[in-house]
């Protein structure tokens, strides 16, 4: 993986400041320029024969920060009163002063031959546009990518906050650090100015994007390697004990584990599913004790999707139902309603599911004997019952009971959707109306289920 620092470089006659990063007066870095700093403090040890990099990006023209700043004595000295006079100032520039650095034994395989990047003022759209291309052009597939944008002007920064998630997708890069001296809060006695690390904000837009991948698809990949990036270190460092840590970890396993469950059509996790103490749990320790805080909200989000989920109920295939179909997940809506339905006939005529080591581990074609019977109920007609044996005949009778021929089409009809689709088309034709018949499918059962005694 190569690096590459990216900065801007402003116009104005910078005076020599300490800058303090992290708060951490032992990261004390004293210059004119913020550029040294930070490339002091990230770049140690760079090699730019093995692609690392670093990019200025100077404005061009007489009043540009090419001449200004990065070029020796490109200020004017002032009168008593202030003002500028027309007396070049005697000043070493940013490429004078890199180069001074790069005599240093830590820096000395950095090259910063073309690190001076010419670019326009930004005073129109395609002036802004070809900026946009100078930075993007400049970065390279799977850079890890530093900024510091303290003088970042006009349209600079938002530039570098649409670069990078745009830059993520096509150049697979990662965002080492981003950073801002901020000048105006210095002290006026030490001359300290703090250094800002402002990745955490960026961050935040790895976070937004993950939670849509959970809220609106049901995928947490995004999610569990952005919790595992932040988690993982303050458990590492604590060896395990951190109470949110553990807690965070657990939530999200259960969350992975949930969604993998529907994924998958297992009905009886589906059916087990509970991870609302989790959750509440992470919420309530969170309140005090924040570890990472973009999660915080993210678990009201959680919270509302998964609080109509409960532990050891069948109205959880009903909701894991309605959760495929606003995924658009119509093969396992299909799947998970029509196999819940079946489970459900069985236990209320007294033949439960074994939901310790597996559904429906009963001495007959469980199935079988539940779709008959809704054709024997439909028809009228002993012969679609013949070929059961006495127990299979029980609990046909049972189940006929429990069924209005109403239901019986219904079940039947979802069956037939499902066949239809699971098996593309290649007994009977797809219906035109699949995706949409699941709903009402949904619907009607769940409210015949409602209905049902309390077992």
């Amino acid at each position: 993986m190569t690096r590459i620092f990216i900065s801007t470089l402003g116009t104005n006659d910078y005076e020599e400041c300490n800058y303090v990063f992290d708060n951490d007066k032992e990261k004390t870095y004293q210059s004119r320029f913020i550029q040294e700093v930070t490339i002091r403090h990230f770049c140690k040890n760079w090699d730019s024969n093995k692609g690392d990099r670093i990019c200025i990006l100077c404005t061009k023209g007489d009043g540009g920060a090419k001449k200004k700043n990065w070029m020796d004595n490109g200020q004017f000295e002032k009168d008593e009163h202030g003002p500028l006079t027309k007396k070049p100032k005697t000043c070493r520039g940013l490429e004078s002063t890199l180069n001074e650095m790069i005599k240093e034994a830590d820096y000395s395989k950095l090259n910063i031959i073309d690190s001076c990047i010419e670019i326009n003022d930004g005073k129109n759209t395609d002036e802004i546009w070809s900026i946009f291309d100078a930075i993007y052009s400049r970065i390279e597939d799977g850079d890890e990518v530093y900024f510091d944008i303290t003088h970042a002007f006009r349209s600079i920064p938002m530039l570098i906050m649409v670069v990078i998630p745009y830059a993520k997708v096509l150049k697979n890069i990662t965002i080492a650090n981003i950073t801002y001296g901020a000048f105006d809060a210095r002290d006026s006695k030490t001359k300290e100015v703090p250094v800002f690390n402002l990745t955490d904000f960026v961050k935040l837009m790895d976070w937004t994007s993950a939670a849509k991948e959970f809220v609106d698809y049901g995928k947490t990949a995004s999610l569990k390697t952005l919790i595992n990036m932040d988690n993982e270190p303050v458990l590492k460092a604590t060896k395990g004990t951190d109470k949110t840590a553990q807690i965070l970890k657990k939530s999200m396993r259960g969350i992975e584990e949930f969604a993998a469950s529907i994924f998958t059509n297992n009905l009886q996790e589906i059916y087990n599913f509970n991870i609302k103490p989790s959750v509440e749990e992470l919420k309530k320790e969170n309140e005090n004790n924040i570890k990472i805080k973009p999660f915080v909200p993210l678990i009201e989000k959680i919270t509302k999707k998964v609080s109509c989920f409960n532990r050891n109920d069948w109205s959880n295939v009903f909701e894991a139902t309605q959760w495929c179909v606003n995924h658009e997940m119509y093969q396992n809506a299909y799947s998970i309603l029509l196999e819940g339905i079946i489970s459900i006939s069985l236990e209320q005529v007294g033949e439960p599911s074994d939901k310790k080591s597996g559904f429906r581990k009963l001495p007959v074609n469980a199935a079988e004997v539940v779709r008959k019977s809704e054709r024997n109920l439909i028809e009228s007609r002993e012969e679609n019952i013949q070929d059961l044996n006495d127990k299979e005949k029980e609990i046909c009778e049972k189940i006929c009971g429990i069924y209005s021929k109403e239901i019986a089409q219904k079940i039947c009809n979802l069956n037939s959707y499902r066949n239809s689709y699971m098996h593309a088309g290649t007994g009977e034709p797809i219906p035109r109306d699949v995706t949409k018949k699941i709903s009402e499918y949904k619907e009607i059962l769940e409210t015949w289920w409602a209905s049902l005694p309390t077992k």
